[in-house]
């Protein structure tokens, strides 16, 4: 069985004080000069390094330091360590850390290099990203044990090669192959031993690729593949594309260029971030076709997108979940009404987190004209189905 034994670190340069739990561990022989490569663990096992950077900001570093401590909890197969890069300059310098924030992870097999993290800097996608670096590039499955993948990963890739995969057209292999080196850090990929039984109407089977998702699955046949040169990339994109998007300055455009209408959730913690996602992903796949549904950070907006959406009296007086819905095609908004005397009642989770029921309903009033879009400067009827 494939195994291997890391050392997680965040490398910080903001005040190491709220960082204290995790820079702890480091009160041992780790200096400016060690070789990262040869540190060992328990029989001389060799260590890879994952090394976090945050952002000099310290709700950045209080951010961090919230998920690390979960790493620091779950990642039993892992030493997760955190370093002050104020402190320990030259190491810092050595491992090449120049921009924030940044994670990397040294592998226990040198030929696999250092890998450097790219998503999100939370807590489930730093542990999926040491689950997928603990299997090989590509695993091997059959249909009884693809289970065990399915479980470990939010979209894995399963590629079934047919009884003429070995010809020169069939490019498949090689060409997914590629894709899993490429994208292996973000997502699972594997090959099935099962090969594609031939169909009555076919001489001769093909090969396929399926990505399976919590939501649904998707399989694309070889030749609908091989149609083009960024068809498979197309279906890898297709397959990621979340149901509920984190809407930030760098995609925003992309977002508002859609043609849809936006479901936007305005929230205030990581924590509730998650909880809504999953109370909302049903919702979000049903009406995926006309809306996207997206959470944004009231961090990283600040007042701006709460005003622009109507929701300032919401906020201001914490009456109900910060929800609108924005129409960028006619710049229509329709902020959901500041809830009356029954805040926090039925149809809503913890902390007054709406239920699908309840955003589902918001919708359909506005499909149907009952809720006119809002008018800057308008006092909003409050909303009692809370």
């Amino acid at each position: 069985m494939h195994r291997t034994t890391w050392s997680l670190g965040t490398f910080v340069d903001c005040d190491v004080r709220t960082l204290s739990r995790t820079t702890r561990p480091l009160a041992f022989s780790l200096s400016a000069t060690a070789d990262w490569a040869n540190v060992s663990c328990a029989a001389s096992v060799k260590w890879a390094h994952s090394s976090g950077v945050t952002n000099p900001a310290r709700e950045s570093c209080k951010r961090l330091d919230t998920e690390w401590t979960l790493v620091v909890r779950e990642a039993t197969a892992a030493t997760v360590v955190s370093i002050d890069c104020t402190q320990d300059i030259r190491l810092c310098d050595e491992l090449h850390v120049s921009s924030y924030p940044a994670i990397r992870l040294f592998h226990r097999d040198p030929s696999r290099g250092v890998q450097r993290y790219r998503g999100a800097r939370e807590a489930p996608d730093l542990l999926a990203f040491l689950r997928r670096s603990a299997r090989p590039i590509l695993s091997v499955v059959d249909d009884a044990n693809v289970t065990a993948l399915l479980g470990d990963d939010e979209v894995v890739f399963v590629a079934r090669y047919g009884k003429d995969a070995s010809r020169e057209d069939d490019t498949l292999p090689s060409r997914f192959s590629q894709l899993a080196h490429t994208y292996a850090d973000r997502h699972t990929f594997a090959v099935s031993t099962e090969v594609e039984a031939s169909s009555p109407s076919s001489s001769s089977s093909s090969s396929s690729l399926t990505c399976y998702r919590s939501h649904g699955e998707i399989t694309k046949m070889a030749a609908d593949l091989a149609a083009s040169t960024t068809a498979l990339d197309a279906f890898l994109e297709l397959c990621t594309a979340p149901l509920v998007v984190d809407l930030t300055r760098r995609n925003e455009l992309h977002y508002l260029g859609q043609g849809k209408s936006l479901v936007h959730y305005l929230y205030a913690s990581v924590h509730e971030r998650r909880e809504y996602t999953k109370t909302i992903q049903s919702l979000a796949k049903t009406y995926g076709e006309y809306l996207a549904f997206t959470t944004v950070d009231l961090g990283e907006y600040g007042d701006e997108m709460a005003t622009a959406l109507g929701l300032q009296a919401s906020v201001a007086h914490k009456s109900g979940p910060l929800l609108a819905v924005q129409n960028p095609s006619n710049g229509d908004v329709f902020p959901f009404p500041p809830t009356g005397s029954s805040t926090g009642g039925a149809g809503t989770g913890g902390g007054g987190l709406p239920s699908a029921a309840v955003v589902e309903r918001f919708l359909l009033d506005i499909i149907q004209g009952a809720i006119p879009p809002w008018t800057p400067g308008e006092r909003r009827a409050t909303h009692d189905e809370l």
